[in-house]
């Protein structure tokens, strides 16, 4: 799966990604919390006000991860069995920007 980043500069291979994260952003020089970014393998993918957005920005990766990926049976008629077959579609997901994650109360 590819997850194209949120300024549209970067593409990366979720396969490749040894993991995916949220990390709090702090202002210079602060402890003060000026955001939250999703990062792979110390590249950040997207920034979002608030932890709340960054999570269901991370589970919306996790829904496409999820759904790319299925597996189905066949029928082979040669040797009178049904096998397993995987079938994998070619998700991309596309960061969203921070005023477009809308969370609902």
């Amino acid at each position: 799966m590819l997850i194209r980043s949120q300024n549209k500069k970067n593409i990366f291979v979720l396969e490749n990604s040894e993991s995916v994260g949220i990390y709090e952003m702090f202002e210079s020089g602060t402890y003060k919390t000026a955001g939250y970014s999703i990062c792979t393998n110390n590249c950040r993918m997207g920034e979002y006000s608030t932890e709340e957005k960054a999570i269901k920005v991370l589970d919306e990766i996790y829904d496409t991860y999820r759904l790319e990926k299925y597996t189905d049976y066949i029928y082979d008629t040669s040797a009178q069995a049904s096998m397993p077959m995987v079938v994998a579609n070619n998700a991309v997901y596309q960061m969203p920007q921070d005023g477009e994650v809308k969370i609902w109360a």
